[in-house]
């Protein structure tokens, strides 16, 4: 999506935190970007104040958007990529509708609240004596798109129709 947006960056700068390299999620990202003809200029970041030199080097090395992979420090994080994301004029997408809130441009996300429920669903099963080794795995059905229309707007970028249509959080 992010890709749908930018069509003409070739470079994305990825925020990645290395305390979570044990997740997939830098191998998915990389795999996308390949079968995408992209290439990544990923930066790990592990504390906030790693932040704004990673978006000094993004700018420098010539990202022309940056995507967040999922991290609870970089999800707390917000509100400074979105304002580093402006200042450095870089469109970022994230994985969670907060981002959008704090002035990301994007988000892409399974439903958090849905999520919440199903998790309750299995407290409650396991409070009952289930063994959580017999409970199945839940896979995320519904997912959401979130745009910042302002930020695309401070960024001069045109939302596609295409992308538009799907996204269901409009922040304006």
């Amino acid at each position: 999506m992010l890709h749908e947006l930018v069509p003409s960056a070739s470079l994305i700068g990825v925020l990645s935190n290395p305390a979570v390299s044990y997740l997939p999620f830098e191998g998915d990202t990389k795999r996308a970007a390949l079968s995408l003809d992209l290439r990544l200029a990923i930066h790990r970041v592990s504390t906030p104040t790693d932040l704004a030199p990673a978006f000094a080097e993004m700018t420098t090395e010539g990202a022309k958007a940056v995507f967040v992979l999922p991290d609870l420090m970089l999800g707390s994080e917000a509100e400074q990529i979105a304002e580093l994301a402006l200042r450095h004029r870089l469109p970022t997408m994230a994985w969670g509708g907060w981002f959008t809130k704090a002035g990301v441009l994007m988000a892409y996300s399974a439903e958090y609240p849905a999520m919440g429920r199903t998790l309750a669903s299995y407290v409650d099963k396991i409070l009952k004596g289930a063994k959580p080794a017999d409970l199945p795995i839940d896979q995320p059905t519904r997912f959401v798109l979130s745009i910042n229309v302002k930020t695309a707007t401070a960024l001069g970028i045109e939302i596609p129709p295409q992308l538009g249509v799907r996204a269901e959080e409009v922040i304006e």
